[in-house]
């Protein structure tokens, strides 16, 4: 059996929504069980939606009626709190995971170019914008990019990066200048529908 928790990017990949605190128990030859709060609401084909008042008394019931014997988990996102939790033995599955998910679907793979074309069209934009002097400093720079990226329906994947001349050559600069002419460097990159 698998184990996944919400703050794991795995899980996103698996279950496609955005859950705080929950669980994904998958089991071999069965239907998956996520775990939710009751302050949740997801409707699913796909998994077996169990509101518990325990999570982990529940989860560990279900492990037993399906004589789970050694729980896979992505040790790199599962606290050792949450395995001792668990109270089973666990093995490792991140290098597994990460394997699984390195080949792309077809339907993957357009999610990605989409997501390329909406970073295009956002980094397009801003360039007409600096044509103009829209902009004074780096912050508001990184502003834009950050309401443009919302106006798209999608994330930050990670706080852009703005350096105007001589910043520019500060590896992870994170300061809020002036902008200064000559180069421009920026760093920066969206999440759209959990790829980045």
């Amino acid at each position: 059996a698998g184990f996944l928790t919400s703050k794991d990017e795995n899980f996103y990949y698996f279950v496609q929504e955005h859950i705080s605190d929950a669980f994904l128990c998958i089991f071999k030859d069965k239907k998956p069980a996520l775990f939710l709060s009751p302050l949740e609401e997801l409707k699913s084909k796909t998994f077996d939606v169990i509101k518990p008042k325990d999570f982990f008394l529940e989860i560990l019931a279900l492990c037993k009626k399906n004589n789970v014997q050694t729980m896979g988990i992505n040790e790199s996102k599962c606290s050792v709190a949450l395995q001792k939790r668990l109270n089973i033995p666990t093995q490792d599955i991140g290098t597994d995971l990460l394997q699984l998910r390195a080949k792309k679907t077809k339907g993957e793979a357009q999610i990605m170019r989409e997501g390329c074309r909406i970073t295009t069209d956002i980094m397009n934009s801003l360039f007409e914008k600096l044509k103009m002097t829209a902009f004074k400093t780096e912050a508001d720079v990184k502003r834009y990019l950050k309401k443009a990226t919302i106006d798209k329906d999608c994330e930050i994947s990670f706080e852009p990066i703005v350096g105007s001349g001589k910043n520019g050559a500060i590896p992870h600069y994170y300061g809020n200048a002036k902008l200064d002419s000559g180069f421009l460097v920026i760093d920066f990159g969206i999440k759209y529908k959990g790829y980045c």
